[in-house]
């Protein structure tokens, strides 16, 4: 329900027409929708593809393609997930993103250890993805809800 939730949202504020993507050759573990984007003026033009299913089994091909993705946005998935888990999640970015491909990641650092959402450290970032990544801190700022927290933007450039 809260993915659900989170993809209209995304569609809303993006003014995105994301349609349906009959991937039914990659054995339909994904529901994929894909949504051409053209912003006049801006030379911004492409597709934005949005995937469902289980992150930690994802490869570029779940998408009914083969290429790597060059730009995806983790909007505060990573704080989701358990620390323990943190690592087989990272990998899978390293793995479906193409060289120089950017991945905008969004975190929460607070005090409290419980979750979710878990708290991830700046130096947690780093020691999760400096391998195959390099990392741009963009910015720090409280968190519009959860007063006892910051939430932290990082851009990650695949190596």
């Amino acid at each position: 329900e809260g993915i659900d939730d989170a993809i209209t949202e995304l569609a809303v504020e993006s003014k995105l027409a994301l349609e349906p993507v009959d991937i039914s050759n990659t054995g339909g573990k994904y529901t994929v929708q894909r949504a051409t984007v053209c912003a006049a003026g801006s030379g911004v033009d492409g597709e934005v593809t949005v995937c469902i299913g289980d992150w930690f089994e994802f490869e570029a091909v779940c998408t009914g393609s083969p290429q790597l993705f060059t730009h995806a946005f983790d909007r505060a998935a990573l704080v989701a997930v358990p620390p323990h888990a943190r690592a087989a999640y990272a990998a899978v970015h390293a793995r479906v993103m193409a060289k120089g491909g950017k991945v905008c990641l969004s975190t929460v650092t607070k005090d409290s250890e419980d979750g979710p959402p878990f708290s991830v450290t700046p130096d947690q970032v780093h020691e999760l993805f400096s391998e195959d990544f390099e990392i741009e801190a963009t910015g720090a700022n409280p968190h519009p809800v959860r007063k006892d927290s910051v939430e932290r933007v990082y851009i990650l450039t695949r190596k």
